[in-house]
């Protein structure tokens, strides 16, 4: 029998493999998978208008690799940058009602597959999953910190 040290460090380990798994699994079934893009418009329509550097903190992506990614989706009008009125240096990226019909049109593509692909679970079970998530995001934050400082 383990003990509860080896438990949690398989618990490190084999976790992120796991979630790795089943993220790769649902997403598989988009024609572009899940992207980093889909992420940051996710996030600006969640929290509103922000700096590049927080958009990366919360999905994890270094800054550097941020600037392409909001290029990007700018160049699609799906985000616009702003500047601060408080500070003309601060730059905060604001999606675009473009930006919100096109992720609008996504999360309905992946809630038909979350619900094609979890059709084999009861309403108790998909509640046990929501609360086992909870409860790890809560433990992850409580060792790395929160990734959404307000």
């Amino acid at each position: 029998m383990q003990d509860i040290q080896e438990e949690l460090r398989d618990m490190f380990l084999f976790f992120p493999i796991r979630l790795h798994r089943f993220i790769n699994y649902i997403f598989s079934f988009l024609d572009e998978g899940f992207s980093k893009d889909l992420g940051v418009l996710m996030v600006l329509d969640k929290y509103g208008p922000m700096p590049i550097s927080r958009i990366g903190n919360i999905i994890s992506v270094r800054k550097s690799n941020m600037t392409p990614i909001i290029d990007y989706l700018e160049d699609l009008g799906y985000v616009k940058r702003n500047l601060s009125s408080e500070d003309r240096r601060k730059i905060y990226i604001e999606i675009t009602d473009e930006g919100k019909m096109y992720l609008e049109n996504k999360l309905d593509v992946i809630d038909k597959l979350i619900k094609e692909k979890c059709s084999n679970l009861n309403d108790e079970e998909i509640r046990e999953a929501i609360e086992a998530v909870k409860t790890i995001t809560c433990l992850i934050e409580k060792i790395v910190g929160p990734s959404l400082h307000h």
